[in-house]
């Protein structure tokens, strides 16, 4: 908003004080987004869910969980926490997706389960 409409809704309102405007207009809205940084390692957070086995590198194997899977076809890096695999095609690009795969529910929620969903 501009300084001039400022300047008009103040003399509309019998010149009230910004306090007063802020209450009357809802005052600072507050930003919901991911929080990038609450966000668990990849490594620590496959290695709870998934038995990787052990490489060499980013990229590390184990068996995909969402199929039913005798080798390991499911591949995860370590370091950004991308996943595919190629016996389903599931793939992902971080937690994030991977959560939103195996409980099969959206971004936000997905963001609020790993609890790296808040104020900005």
């Amino acid at each position: 908003m501009t300084a001039r409409r400022d300047w008009r809704r103040h003399k509309a309102h019998g010149g009230a004080t910004m306090a007063a405007l802020s209450r009357l207009y809802g005052g600072p809205r507050r930003r919901e987004g991911l929080r990038r940084d609450l966000l668990p390692a990849p490594e620590q957070f496959y290695a709870e869910r998934l038995k990787l086995l052990p490489g060499r590198g980013p990229w590390r194997s184990a068996s995909c969980c969402f199929h039913a899977d005798k080798t390991p076809s499911l591949r995860v890096n370590v370091e950004t926490g991308a996943f595919r695999c190629f016996g389903c095609g599931a793939k992902g690009r971080d937690v994030v997706a991977f959560t939103e795969k195996v409980h099969d529910v959206g971004f936000v929620d997905a963001a609020r389960l790993l609890g790296a969903w808040g104020t900005l």
